[in-house]
């Protein structure tokens, strides 16, 4: 693609992720989510703030990337809904603030750390 600039590929080159079987998101995985969401139906953040909101997602507490052993540890993970978990992940708009071209400000932001 030519008319991307050599930051916007370098970024999409860095977010193409596995598949969700090599993630550590697979059977044993599925299984246990519908278990916990059957367990945990509720979104814990809502239910917290005092809202009833159905929990759509489980969040691993301690990523998988860096603590795979803990993925099917039930004690690691968290009912939310959508929402919540989006605000988790600070992927909702207004968390995270953008140049004219769309791209994170803060140095500290994953997309600025990679660039040389």
């Amino acid at each position: 693609m030519e008319y991307m600039s050599s930051r916007s590929s370098s970024i999409i080159q860095m977010y193409k992720r596995e598949n969700s079987n090599k993630r550590g998101y697979d059977r044993m995985w599925s299984r246990l989510r519908k278990m916990f969401l059957a367990d945990n139906p509720l979104c814990y953040h809502c239910a917290d703030a005092g809202s009833i909101k159905i929990a759509d997602v489980v969040h691993h507490i301690l990523p998988i990337e860096e603590f795979p052993e803990s993925r099917l540890d039930p004690d690691n993970l968290m009912s939310l809904c959508r929402d919540c978990h989006e605000k988790e992940h600070g992927r909702k708009a207004g968390k995270v603030k953008i140049d004219k071209d769309g791209f994170p400000i803060d140095p500290n932001h994953i997309w600025n750390k990679h660039e040389q």
